[in-house]
Parts: C-alpha cells; sequence; structure tokens
C-alpha cells in the first residue's frame, strides 16, 4: 500500500512525519469499499444476465493506476489515480420466434475511474481532484465516465455533480445509502440459483445495477449509464408500427 499511498504522513500543522497507524487503517477501509464495489458490480451482471442482453464487466486495477499528463497552461507535468478502473460492455442480441436471431452485440462501452468517496475531505480538495481529472479528460480515447460513490447528504452529491459538470466530466453519483442493501432485502433471492453470484460479504450489499443513480445535468434516478438489456427480449417477430405525424 505504500507505493500508492503516502505513509507516513505530515502534518500540516507542525510540518512533523507521523508514523500513525489510523491513517494506514483509513486506507484499509477505504479499499475494502473499492473492492466491494468491484465485487457488486460482478455479482450484478451474473445475477442479471440473460440469454439475449447484459453487461460484461473487467476490472483493469484497484488503487494504482497512475494517468500521466501534462498541464499545456504551465507545461508542468502532474497525475490522477482513480480507485479503480473498470471496463464496462453492455450488449444484447435481437429474438425472433424465441431464438436469437443476432451473435452478441455489444451497442454500448465505457471505462470507469470509480472514487469512493468517504466524506473526509473537504468539499474544496474534490474540486481540486476534479479539476485534475477535467484537464485530461478531452484527450482520453477510451470513453471515460467518472462514478462517484458518495458516503454523506444529497447536498454533497450535487455539489460534486456539479463540479464534474462545470469541468466538463461525464460522470454519475449513488449515495452510499441507495448504493448498499441489508443481507435480507428481496433483491439478494433475485435469480440467486445462478452460477457465479457471490456471498454477501464479497459485496458488502453493494448493488450497482439499480435505478439509484444521478448523472451530470439530470437529478433523477437512472439505472446505471442508462442502460438495462437485461431487462425484456429485443423481439423482432412483429412489424414495427408506423405512426402519422400530427395524430
Amino acid at each position: 500500500m505504500r507505493k500508492f499511498h503516502d505513509w507516513p504522513q505530515k502534518n500540516n500543522d507542525t510540518g512533523i512525519l507521523e508514523y500513525s497507524e489510523n491513517a494506514l487503517s483509513f486506507i484499509k477501509v477505504h479499499t475494502r469499499e473499492v473492492q466491494h464495489f468491484v465485487f457488486g458490480l460482478l455479482d450484478n451482471a451474473w445475477r442479471l444476465h440473460q440469454d439475449y442482453g447484459g453487461v460484461d464487466v473487467y476490472l483493469e486495477t484497484i488503487i494504482g493506476k497512475r494517468i500521466n499528463f501534462q498541464d499545456l497552461s504551465s507545461g508542468g507535468f502532474d497525475w490522477v489515480i482513480p480507485d479503480a478502473a473498470i471496463d464496462l460492455s453492455f450488449w444484447r442480441r435481437t429474438w425472433r420466434d424465441d431464438h436469437a436471431r443476432d451473435p452478441k452485440v455489444v451497442f454500448s462501452s465505457a471505462q470507469l475511474f470509480v472514487e469512493i468517496d468517504r466524506a473526509t475531505n473537504p468539499i474544496t480538495r474534490l474540486a481540486a481532484h476534479i479539476k485534475k481529472y477535467g484537464q485530461i479528460w478531452n484527450s482520453l480515447s477510451i470513453n471515460p465516465v467518472q462514478v462517484w460513490v458518495i458516503y454523506g447528504t444529497p447536498w454533497r452529491e450535487k455539489e460534486i455533480l456539479k463540479m464534474l459538470e462545470d469541468a466538463g466530466i461525464i460522470g454519475w453519483t449513488v449515495l452510499f445509502e441507495r448504493l448498499v442493501l441489508k443481507k435480507e432485502y428481496p433483491w439478494w433471492d433475485r435469480f440467486s440459483h445462478k452460477e457465479g453470484i457471490l456471498g454477501y460479504n464479497k459485496h458488502g450489499g453493494m448493488a450497482p445495477l439499480r435505478k439509484i443513480w444521478r448523472k451530470v445535468g439530470d437529478y433523477k434516478l437512472h439505472h446505471f449509464l442508462d442502460h438495462k438489456p437485461w431487462e425484456g427480449k429485443m423481439s423482432q417477430s412483429k412489424p414495427p408500427v408506423k405512426v402519422l405525424r400530427g395524430y
């Protein structure tokens, strides 16, 4: 962990290095939450998978992928490290007469840069972090999406969404209380017979593939990245209905 996090930490008031174990415990808790989010995505993907649609999840890294960039205004070099980098591919098949008509087709893909905000930093510090992402966002060619899991209030979520919008970043947010379900919640009984689903302790109750997300420019609740290909067959068995303008 010391490779990716400053430890010991310097006391801002005294300038003295501190070898407190509290800092490492915070890092450990934070890393566990990132792992829970990744496992929650994997569990939901397996749980909701259907023959006619689903989502593929591929984890690139957890806390460690450094994105280096040069600030064009100053000429200096800087970097950002997302809490996790995850590739998502939403796919579906069209059906006719209860048989798959087309092979698996990926209709949307993105790389997530995940941030777990445990509300330990003031909003001003987050603003500087988001600004750094904004400096490189338009130069990224991997269809990036920034995802924030927020321990806090709707006010903090709204502020983060506003900062993402100002930085020109495609962003989605969810409060921890919307993301996490208790063990007895009926969601965990859904398709519980499927192979590949994870135990509750693996994901800590995180269920990301539900209608719980807010996105930049819209504060209504949405499904993750506005996709849910596992709901409803893409049937082509009936001809399309023509709609006349003005009626």
